[in-house]
């Protein structure tokens, strides 16, 4: 460019002295030296940006200082005029130069880079190609892509992977098979420890990047966990996290089973509970009371109520939840029996409804009219503990709400001297007879008799009438023993049950009087609590509201399934959830005569966790050996408890990912997996799932879709991104032939510019075509 200006002067120079000839030859010259200077209009010129990426994952970091003077050295090297550098550091992210070091390797995090309008030259990665290929081209362009090979890492050998049982019996069988590596060929020796005791080691003859296994056969002998600890050391061993890991097999007794009876009966005769002794593999603890914590619970694997009324079995409706909860979340439930089980054994609207396989009230049941006589006298304005005997009289009524159907109908009727007006609302106006209990409140005197027969001339005879009579009992009218028996007998006539919840532990003749002349229906009363004692004391009678749901037979001649007689002694009617899965109703049966629906008399239901329902006494003569009942029953047994102790499923470490693999004879299931830390097991093919990474917890549950497949008790495995240390060469073989510059250092390194910003015009033809015009005027003129 110097040139061509200093030639451009001289033939301004030649014009001033008017020696033109002269002028044109040394202008041309000045056009062809401008030439050379490639000149052009247009594009924006800016500084080429670079950026260097340190991988600094954990299996980097027994090579930190070398990689450190590495970087430095390529930084300090001196480069072409306009080219400049940035730092980053690459992990499970990218961060700004001088973040902490470790982690996995998420080569997809450098898709920032691309996106980073600020770098605009070349990306130099230094990096031991333990990461996913493809991830890393998907995130940046290969012609972009330098490849810094680090420098080599110090000898290290390696716990790649462990695998074996979850699960076993106590003097099962095992083996535990250990894959182990090393980054260069060197010797090492194995130990296995069972508990604090070496059972086994050996000597190993490693070779670079080739992987060895490990075999122990081990015998679970003792009940519990039994942990199994392997470790590798060698000699020069840079690296020691990744030199020992730890497995954990749940060794197993017998299947741990609650099964949860009346005490009041003997065992002598209970044909359900000898057909679970019978299986050897069962160990059966029979309790006279139900579970009622999460602590109770642990390592149970079935619990079985039969004929164990709410009322005898030590719980609350409330303190079922803590069975339900842990059926949600995979345990296991049967309930058997009749009079002491479902909606007569005061099961029905608790949290054990909600996890069995039937609704404890028949479908087809005529919609009920119950009417709540309340004793609302002056008397309620005593104190019952912390509240007032208005306010739990209140809570009272409501639960009787909570257990009504759809359909349903209900009278809120308060009475003193005089009774309020009986008016039935459905189930659906809820609101308003919530209000009606609220509006209750403490009136004068008590008069029982008045109140029941102003009812009792307020029922349509023939309806499904009852009335729920919630009262201290003291009377404040003088009605005759006669008038009484006359209410009793009009109780009988309309078909009216009727209920009685007494709230003081104190035996009132009236209530006799009634029960003699015909009146049906229950009455409960308060224990030695007194008024406090009410809810539990209104859940019993509410039960015994429920009596009506047994049948013996002998209005129809007995009971039939499949076209068989089944001499059943007693059956429970209830109806099958709506949801419930074809083939889920094992058993149904009819009355002998053939008149009536079909009930259910055996199902089954898989969520998260099992139920089974068998709705009849677990003794009588139709539990002949042998006969369809009993094979029915042990099927459904078999399907309460498949699975129960058992193990399903190993954890398996491979080059690039974690697996689950199914090992069971049962089909796998063909969908992903759900963890109980919301984590996802993905399928890759039937029977393999991949993990992201081992959930740093004790125990796990494993689910397909609602379904407990198993829990696992977790090993202790070396961090992921130690497994494998030293350079992968077929990562940089493969990155290669992808078009990716692969570099052992920077010597040779030539940075290449960044394209300039908008329209690039080359003038270099309009320099020529001036020079050749002025040479040829020049020409010209010196011939004339």
């Amino acid at each position: 460019m110097f040139a061509a200006a200093a030639l451009a002067v001289m033939a301004l120079w030649l014009l001033a002295r008017r020696r033109f000839g002269s002028a044109l030859f040394v202008l041309g010259a000045a056009c062809f030296a401008l030439l050379a200077a490639h000149p052009a209009v247009g594009g924006e010129g800016s500084q080429t940006i670079h950026v260097l990426v340190l991988d600094v994952s954990g299996s980097m970091e027994a090579r930190r200082d070398a990689l450190l003077d590495q970087t430095s050295a390529a930084l300090a090297r001196p480069w072409p005029e306009g080219h400049g550098w940035e730092r980053r550091q690459l992990s499970d992210a990218l961060r700004p130069a001088g973040s902490p070091w470790g982690g996995a390797t998420r080569y997809g995090a450098l898709l920032a880079l691309e996106q980073d309008p600020a770098i605009n030259g070349q990306v130099l990665l230094v990096t031991d190609g333990r990461g996913r290929l493809e991830e890393l081209l998907t995130a940046l362009e290969p012609s972009r892509l330098v490849l810094l090979r680090a420098p080599a890492g110090p000898p290290d050998a390696a716990v790649r992977s462990v695998r074996g049982p979850f699960a076993l019996p106590r003097g099962g069988l095992g083996t535990l098979r250990v894959q182990v590596g090393a980054n260069r060929d060197m010797e090492a020796r194995w130990r296995v420890f069972e508990g604090e005791r070496e059972a086994a080691s050996g000597r190993l003859s490693l070779l670079a990047n080739v992987t060895r296994e490990v075999s122990h056969s081990f015998v679970a002998r003792e009940t519990g966990l039994l942990r199994l600890r392997f470790t590798l050391q060698a000699e020069g061993d840079g690296e020691g996290r990744n030199d020992a890991a730890t497995h954990v097999v749940v060794v197993g007794g017998r299947r741990r089973i609650l099964f949860c009876r009346d005490g009041r009966v003997p065992e002598g005769g209970d044909a359900l509970l000898a057909l679970l002794r019978a299986d050897e593999r069962n160990d059966v603890n029979v309790l006279s009371r139900l579970p009622g914590s999460a602590d109770e619970l642990a390592g149970v694997d079935a619990v079985v109520i039969h004929d164990l009324a709410l009322s005898q079995s030590g719980q609350s409706r409330e303190g079922l939840e803590a069975v339900a909860d842990w059926v949600r979340r995979g345990g296991r439930l049967m309930m058997a029996g009749a009079q002491g089980a479902f909606g007569p054994g005061g099961y029905r609207k608790t949290a054990l409804e909600e996890v069995m396989p039937l609704r404890f009230r028949p479908e087809n049941d005529r919609p009920r009219q119950v009417v709540l006589l309340l004793d609302c006298s002056d008397s309620m304005r005593a104190a019952a503990g912390s509240q007032t005997r208005l306010h739990l009289l209140r809570q009272a009524a409501l639960r009787v709400l909570d257990h009504l159907d759809t359909g349903d109908s209900a009278a809120i009727v308060g009475f003193s001297e005089t009774a309020d007006s009986v008016e039935f609302l459905p189930l659906s106006r809820r609101a308003e007879l919530d209000e009606r209990i609220r509006r209750l409140e403490p009136r004068t005197t008590t008069r029982i008799g008045t109140a029941l027969a102003r009812v009792m001339a307020s029922l349509t005879p023939g309806g499904e009438n009852r009335v729920l009579l919630v009262t201290d009992g003291d009377d404040g009218e003088s009605r005759s023993e006669a008038g009484w028996r006359e209410l009793g007998a009009a109780c009988k006539a309309a078909g009216c049950a009727l209920d009685i919840v007494l709230t003081e532990n104190v035996t009132r003749n009236w209530e006799g009087w009634l029960r003699s002349a015909g009146a049906p229906g229950k009455t409960a009363s308060v224990g030695g609590g007194g008024f406090g004692e009410i809810l539990d004391a209104l859940d019993r009678a509410l039960a015994a509201s429920e009596q009506g749901l047994l049948d013996d037979g002998s209005s129809h001649g007995g009971f039939v399934s499949g076209g068989l007689a089944l001499p059943l002694t007693l059956l429970c009617r209830t109806s099958p959830r709506p949801d419930l899965r074809p083939g889920d109703l094992l058993l149904e049966v009819k009355a002998a005569d053939g008149e009536g629906p079909a009930w259910p008399l055996l199902a089954r239901r898989e969520m998260a966790g099992r139920s089974v329902a068998l709705c009849t006494e677990g003794a009588g003569p139709a539990w002949i050996e042998g006969g369809p009942l009993v094979q029915a029953v042990s099927g459904a047994l078999g399907f309460l408890l498949a699975g129960a102790g058992e193990g399903k499923l190993e954890l398996v470490s491979r080059d690039d990912r974690l697996e689950l693999v199914w090992v069971s004879a049962e089909a796998p299931p063909d969908s992903d997996l759900k963890l109980s830390t919301g984590a996802t097991a993905r399928l890759l093919f039937s029977g393999h799932w991949e993990l992201d990474a081992v959930p740093a917890l004790q125990e796990v549950s494993v689910f397909a879709g609602e379904r407990l497949i198993q829990r696992m008790a977790l090993p202790q495995l070396p961090p992921r991104e130690l497994a494998f240390t030293g350079d992968d060469e077929a990562f940089f073989a493969a990155a290669a032939s992808r078009g990716v510059t692969v570099v052992r250092g920077l010597q040779a390194l030539e940075p290449q510019a960044a394209p300039e910003r908008g329209v690039h015009v080359a003038l270099g033809w309009l320099a020529a075509l001036a020079g050749m015009a002025a040479l040829l005027a020049g020409f010209a003129l010196r011939r004339r």
